[in-house]
């Protein structure tokens, strides 16, 4: 009996998820930035969006080349995963037939 093992994501739902990772923590420090503007924790003499932008930009840059670098290890796991199944069962077919050539 052979095994299939089905992908826990696919391919449009892994992109979703790694735009979220690169957007939410970015978006979480602009909106933490701007509420503590408000409060009045933090009063830097600019105005809030000067004073965030620069800080949420930071942000996405650093998300993006994060996610991007782990993204691309996934990939050749993945890769190189796909291509052990394969060898796998690419050598048990051999096996079977080496079985079946001594049996008859």
């Amino acid at each position: 009996m052979e095994q299939t093992h089905r992908p826990i994501m696919t391919g449009r739902r892994l992109l979703v998820f790694k735009w979220l990772m690169v957007f939410l923590p970015s978006a979480t420090v602009a909106v933490g930035h701007s509420l503590l503007e408000h409060t009045g924790g933090g009063t830097h003499g600019l105005s809030t969006w000067a004073s965030a932008l620069p800080v949420t930009l930071l942000g996405l840059v650093l998300s993006y080349i994060f996610v991007e670098t782990l993204f691309r290890v996934l990939r050749r796991l993945q890769t190189e995963y796909r291509r052990a199944q394969i060898r796998s069962r690419l050598a048990g077919k051999e096996y079977e037939s080496d079985v079946q050539s001594i049996l008859e």
